[in-house]
This record gives structure tokens, C-alpha cells and sequence, in this order.
């Protein structure tokens, strides 16, 4: 487990993450907006919504592992289980719950026409999947879709991260039975969009976890998947986006898998490419991965609440982009004050939690300096302080070669890279 301030992010992934926010921003925009403007009802033809499978398989592919780093550190499973759901509970929940705090504010105040109470409730309890199901498929009972239910999604994943811990232990075998299991019940059921089966899907989550798991054992047949670019991720996520519609007239259930199997086969792809070229657009893409957890968690009640308070002042096309913008602003509000100095405290709380011993860790500068001193064999021992003394000469010796480092063209680099990537945060899972 990383240092509970920091960790690497992988910016492959976040390329995908932005990807997959961009498809199910447009699709939410084209939703609100559908009877306002004659270009959002083409944006509906393709179920672009299948960037939420993206997010899945992306979540397959990181939280399994980190659930059984937090065991291996913990050498307990029911404390590594702990600290891993701890740390998911604070990263998840607290951006989670102020966003449906703010909502419920809102609502209070009278400027979210259509929420309802239970809306809210069953978005914090993270049940948001199981309590939409039957009013997606048409039952009365429930608020405004279009203000909350986008919660469904995070529920399945926090639902998801409760069995993480287990699914962890299970050997590779079990693993692919289960995985295999799943894949062919779910191909083979009906699940219409909005149904229980629909709103309840493990296939995308256990595609991600079988694909990260085989890809650090280095699986050989994981080299039959093609390095996949950011352009051609982009074009499978269409593909993807235009077959799910078609394969749902069929079976719903077989759109699902297939959407799943595809966005296995494209992250696999993604992390197998290590071309040094930046496409064009994978900077904007990967700025929002870094902040899309917050961004989604936003977007669709600040669409919908400023549609309805501007629309009748301004034209359809300027409210879509005046309400496009409102989301990325509240975002980066929600992100700056909430969703990151969570992600630091569950770190930390992860780390408090695995630390059997309770030892602390050297400093940035005890480390080195202790470490060079013993190979020289020149550590001295106060009769007053229990705490080993480096000798002078070795101090020195030391001092000047770590002022020769400050100003070393490599050193200057690594410390640019690591501020870079302190700022930008851990993967999110």
C-alpha cells in the first residue's frame, strides 16, 4: 500500500475516465434538454449512457486490488477489510452525502421542483439501484429522475465494494468460474433498461476485476489484445454506445455482457500501451478523470435545476451551455472543499487502521541519511539519548551530496513529477 498522502495516478486510466464522463455528460444533456433542442434528440440514438460500464470496468480494475493490498498490510483479513472500507466509506460517501445535503437544501428552499424525500434517502443509503428499478420500468412513487437517480450507479458500485474484500481471496479458478457464471446468466436473462436485473449488474465490475487481476499475474493471453490509443478507445466506446440499443431489441441481457466484454478488452488495451505521443485531447480528457467522481456526482441536478431557472430567459442552446458550465463550476467547488481533503483523510484512516504495530514511519530525510551512515559503519550511540548519532564526517559528506542533488537536472525532474502528482491525487476508483 502507497503512502497514505500519495499515490501515483495512472493517467491512461484517467484519459478513460474522462472519456467515459464525456459520454454520460452528453447523454444527460441531451436528456434535460430533448425537448428544447433538435440536437439532443440525436444525441439520444446512441445510448451513450454506456460510459457508466466504462466507470465499471475501470472500478473492476482497481478496487479488488487495493482490497487485497489493505488485507496483505493489515496480515489480518478483517482488519485489512476494514480499512478498506473504511477509506471507501470516506472517499465515496463524504462527497456523496454533501452533494445530497446541498440537494436536500435546495429542495427545502423551494428551487428543485420534482425531488422528493425518499429520493434522497435511498441515495445516501446507497440504495439508489434497487429503489429506482421499479420506477424506471414504471411504477409511480419516485421524484424527478432526472435530479437524483443518477445515484443508481454509485450505489452498485459501494454494494460492490462490501464483497470487494472476498473477492479478493478467491483463487484463480473460482475467479473465472464465477466471472464465466455471471456473463452467461446475464446474457441470457431478460433485463430491459431500467428493470431489477437491469439496475443490478455485476457484469462490467466482474469483467474489471478479472482483467486487472490476470494483468498483474501477467497472463499470457492477455498479449492477443491489441494496444488500444485514446482514439481508438474513443472508437470502441461508439461502437459500444450504438450496439447496446440494437442488441437490447434482441436481449437486453446479451447488449449488457457485450458492452461489458468491450470495455474489458479496451481498458486491458489501454494499459498495454505505453506510447510516449499524447493525442490530441488527452489532456482535457485526462483533467477530467482527475475530477470526474465529483463532476458526476453534480452534473445532473445542476443541469436540470438550471434548466428550469433560465430557459425561459435565454434560448435553448445558450441555457444548455450556460447549465454545462454551472456543472463543471460546481465540480470543481465540490472537488476542491470536499472530494480531496476526503481522499487525503481515507488514506490516512486506511493506513491508521492497517498499522498493526503502530510504528511511525522515517522521515523524508532520516531514511537516507541513517542508511548511509550505516554502511560506513560510523553509527555512535549516546550514553544519554537511545537515538543512534551520525558522526560528523559522515553528516557532512552527507549534507554536501544532498545539495549537489537539489540542483541534479534528474532530481529537479523527479521533484516537479511528484508535486504534479501529490496535486492531482490517487485513482479513484
Amino acid at each position: 500500500m502507497s503512502s497514505p498522502l500519495k499515490e501515483n495516478r495512472d493517467a491512461r486510466l484517467d484519459e478513460l475516465r474522462g472519456l467515459a464522463m464525456s459520454a454520460v455528460l452528453a447523454s444527460h444533456v441531451a436528456l434535460v434538454f430533448a425537448n428544447d433542442i433538435a440536437l439532443a434528440q440525436v444525441l439520444l440514438v446512441p445510448a451513450l449512457g454506456v460510459g457508466v460500464d466504462l466507470f465499471f470496468v475501470i472500478s473492476g480494475y482497481l478496487i479488488v486490488d487495493r482490497a487485497a493490498r489493505s488485507v496483505a498490510r493489515a496480515r489480518s483479513f478483517w482488519r485489512g477489510a476494514a480499512a478498506f472500507w473504511a477509506s471507501r466509506v470516506i472517499r465515496i460517501g463524504a462527497p456523496a452525502w454533501v452533494t445530497i445535503g446541498a440537494l436536500y437544501l435546495a429542495w427545502r428552499l423551494g428551487g428543485l421542483h420534482g425531488l422528493r424525500f425518499e429520493d434522497l434517502i435511498a441515495a445516501a443509503a446507497f440504495l439508489d439501484n434497487l429503489y429506482w428499478a421499479p420506477c424506471f420500468a414504471g411504477s409511480d412513487g419516485c421524484g424527478d429522475p432526472l435530479l437524483s437517480s443518477h445515484f443508481w450507479s454509485l450505489s452498485l458500485e459501494m454494494q460492490f465494494y462490501a464483497l470487494a474484500p472476498f473477492i479478493a481471496t478467491l483463487g484463480r479458478r473460482g475467479l473465472w468460474i464465477i466471472v464465466a457464471s455471471t456473463l452467461t446468466a446475464g446474457a441470457l436473462l431478460s433485463r430491459p433498461w431500467g428493470g431489477f436485473w437491469w439496475a443490478l449488474r455485476p457484469d462490467a465490475l466482474l469483467v474489471g476485476v478479472l482483467i486487472g487481476l490476470e494483468t498483474r499475474r501477467r497472463a499470457e493471453w492477455l498479449n492477443i489484445i491489441p494496444k488500444i490509443g485514446l482514439r481508438l478507445a474513443t472508437y470502441w466506446l461508439l461502437v459500444a454506445a450504438v450496439l447496446a440499443p440494437v442488441l437490447s431489441i434482441v436481449a437486453a441481457g446479451a447488449g449488457l455482457t457485450a458492452v461489458a466484454v468491450i470495455f474489458g478488452m479496451v481498458v486491458a488495451g489501454r494499459d498495454r500501451d505505453t506510447g510516449a505521443r499524447v493525442p490530441f485531447g488527452a489532456k482535457l480528457l485526462r483533467w477530467m478523470g482527475e475530477r470526474s467522481f465529483s463532476l458526476y456526482l453534480v452534473h445532473l441536478p445542476v443541469l436540470s435545476g438550471l434548466r428550469a431557472a433560465i430557459l425561459e430567459q435565454a434560448p435553448p442552446w445558450a441555457a444548455a451551455t450556460f447549465a454545462t458550465i454551472g456543472a463543471v463550476l460546481a465540480a470543481l467547488f465540490l472537488e476542491r472543499l470536499v472530494t480531496r481533503p476526503a481522499m487525503v483523510l481515507a488514506r490516512r484512516v486506511a493506513a491508521r487502521v492497517c498499522d498493526v504495530n503502530g510504528a511511525k514511519a522515517p522521515s523524508r530525510m532520516e531514511g537516507p541519511l541513517r542508511n548511509e551512515a550505516t554502511s560506513q559503519g560510523k553509527l555512535a550511540v549516546r550514553s544519554d539519548n537511545p537515538a543512534p548519532a551520525l558522526s560528523a564526517g559522515v553528516l557532512q559528506r552527507s549534507r554536501f551530496q544532498r545539495f549537489r542533488q537539489l540542483f541534479n537536472r534528474e532530481s529537479i525532474s523527479s521533484r516537479t513529477e511528484t508535486r504534479r502528482k501529490y496535486r492531482s491525487g490517487s485513482a479513484l476508483d
